[in-house]
């Protein structure tokens, strides 16, 4: 029986039923010295050796002292290399062997691994376990500020912050950080910030956030923080619809982080932002490109999160394109990889799943969505999402023929507590069903809301724009026949 092979680094076991049973049958005093051994000859080579793996020998071998600070620099190298999973496994399996700053560290870090793949209730629950000192300044002071950081990022992905505080919770966090030197803290502070800034597409709190963030000078910092603020100043100028800056960020952020040659989440995110602004000007082939990249590299990483989060852009893309059968295939894959955590990448999904099938005359599958579209529980989620559903709703309606249930959807779109606009993301939609519906709901303000977006067009993208200047057109058509 064969039970070794010549592997990429030397000979290694036919499979791992065969190197457990060979484990398990080896003296523990043996075991216990081989992992000895292997740490001695790992710590002798560091530049080569994974820090996880060299913690995991030492703590084979009883050398726990040694391996707690490589546990912590070998899940921090995992998470910048996009090994998410290998650093959540890495941190949890530890949790139990580390007490003091180690543990604290830990549990910060392990709230990070996370929410980089959107399970941000999960990330909560690892903040609460943390217990340090009250002391005013030294490490308790950094690791308050870090959880501050996490929390406040966690709570707005969840929905807990109203959209109508995420201006002032932004500038918050901004003036309680305002002494902060860590470069870790300030770049997971941006991009908590500008995340709460694009959910609103807020261009007044984007613009005093960029004023703020340039004051932070990345040259000395490490590569991922560096890289990480970039990333959140392309997206503020994104929200501004400065795209010329935005794209000028990522580049500086690509340069910095090696991105054809550094594989990891920061690099994909980098290219769904990429995606996303080409799309936004109209580029929509260049944006499919970059997002297929995102794609590939998230399948290669093993990151669902960054999978799901590109799907969502491509559908949307090759929806924009005409190519429907593409938008179904990408909204599918949305729908189904979704987390419910992150209830609008859902409904975006089933957005694309019918807008798709009802421009291929597919109308019972576009029925299909629709119906589970308008049945999703959102009762928790942010209002932006439940308002996007109406709009997304009505707009596939209005296609299939069926003006009743657009125009139902269309109103509840635009009236109750939707009777504003949560997020300019939706500008066009929003102004199409106030235009729509503006003789059914007799909504006075509706040609005043509209005309305060057309006077701000250069807010929006060139979809966005059309639906304004033509909802703009119909409603005052309306109201010269009344």
């Amino acid at each position: 029986l064969r039970l070794l092979r010549d592997g990429a680094h030397g000979l290694e076991f036919v499979n791992e039923l065969v190197r457990g049973q060979v484990y398990t049958a080896t003296p523990k005093s043996l075991r216990k010295s081989l992992h000895g051994s292997i740490a001695n000859l790992l710590l002798a080579d560091p530049a080569d050796a994974d820090e996880l793996e060299t913690a995991w020998h030492c703590v084979r071998s009883g050398r726990v002292e040694e391996a707690r600070p490589r546990i912590i620099s070998g899940a921090q190298a995992c998470i910048e290399r996009g090994a998410l999973h290998e650093a959540e496994l890495g941190l949890s399996s530890a949790l139990k062997l580390l007490d003091g700053d180690f543990r604290i560290r830990a549990l910060l870090l392990l709230s990070e691994v996370l929410q980089g793949q959107a399970r941000w209730q999960e990330s909560l629950n690892a903040l609460e376990l943390m217990d340090f000192p009250e002391v005013p300044s030294g490490p308790s002071n950094y690791f308050r500020e870090k959880r501050t950081v996490l929390t406040t990022a966690a709570r707005v992905k969840l929905g807990s912050i109203p959209t109508s505080d995420l201006s002032g919770t932004a500038l918050d966090l901004c003036r309680a950080l305002r002494g902060t030197t860590d470069p870790r803290t300030i770049s997971l502070a941006a991009r908590a910030c500008a995340n709460m800034a694009s959910i609103t597409r807020d261009q007044v709190l984007a613009v005093t956030l960029l004023e703020d963030f340039a004051r932070f000078s990345i040259e000395s910092w490490p590569m991922y923080e560096s890289g990480l603020l970039l990333l959140s100043r392309a997206l503020l100028h994104f929200c501004c619809c400065d795209y010329a800056h935005g794209l000028e960020a990522l580049n500086h952020a690509s340069r910095v982080l090696q991105l054809d040659t550094s594989p990891s989440q920061l690099a994909g995110d980098i290219l769904v932002g990429y995606g996303v602004i080409h799309a936004a000007t109209g580029r929509y082939q260049a944006g499919i490109e970059h997002l297929l990249r995102a794609v590939a590299l998230a399948k290669r990483m093993g990151n669902d999160w960054l999978l799901i989060l590109t799907a969502g852009n491509l559908a949307i893309c090759f929806g924009r394109t005409g190519d429907y059968r593409a938008q179904v295939e990408w909204g599918t894959l949305t729908v189904q990889r979704g987390h419910p955590e992150n209830p609008y990448l859902r409904v975006q999904g089933l957005y694309s799943v019918a807008h798709g099938h009802a421009r291929l005359g597919h109308t019972t599958e576009a029925v299909d969505a629709l119906t589970a579209l308008a049945a999703e529980p959102l009762e928790f989620a942010p209002a932006y999402v439940d308002q996007a559903r109406h709009l997304y709703c009505a707009e596939v309606f209005e296609l299939l023929g069926r003006r009743g249930d657009a125009i139902r959807h269309g109103r509840r779109g635009v009236t109750g507590k939707h009777l504003h606009l949560h997020s300019t993301n939706f500008a066009g939609l929003y102004a199409r069903w106030l235009a729509r519906t503006a003789t059914i709901t007799r909504d006075q303000n509706a040609m005043t809301k509209i005309a305060t977006l057309a006077s701000e067009i250069e807010r929006y993208d060139r979809v966005d724009q059309d639906e304004i200047l033509r909802a703009l057109s119909e409603l005052h058509e309306i109201s010269t026949r009344t």
